[in-house]
């Protein structure tokens, strides 16, 4: 989760290959949020059940068959209706 501005943030999510590699590293990863922007970013390890969704659309694609319950979530919402008062 890299925060980029006031209340603005940008998630990212990496995966590793089907081969059980490491994947990107933290240092890697670090560099990353930098280039995108991130003034604060909070590294979140969520290894192979890592999903990402929004608006109901996962975003992000899943290597493995077999999936295990995901025990926590990051829930962002807005009270915003997007109507101008």
């Amino acid at each position: 989760i890299c925060q980029i501005g006031p209340l603005h943030y940008k998630l990212i999510v990496t995966t590793m290959e089907q081969d059980y590699t490491l994947g990107m590293r933290l240092k890697d990863f670090a560099q990353l949020c930098q280039e995108e922007g991130a003034q604060t970013a909070y590294n979140l390890d969520g290894g192979l059940s890592t999903t990402l969704f929004f608006n109901g659309q996962r975003l992000n694609e899943q290597n493995r068959v077999n999936f295990r319950n995901i025990p926590d979530i990051v829930y962002f919402a807005s009270a915003w209706s997007g109507e101008e008062q």
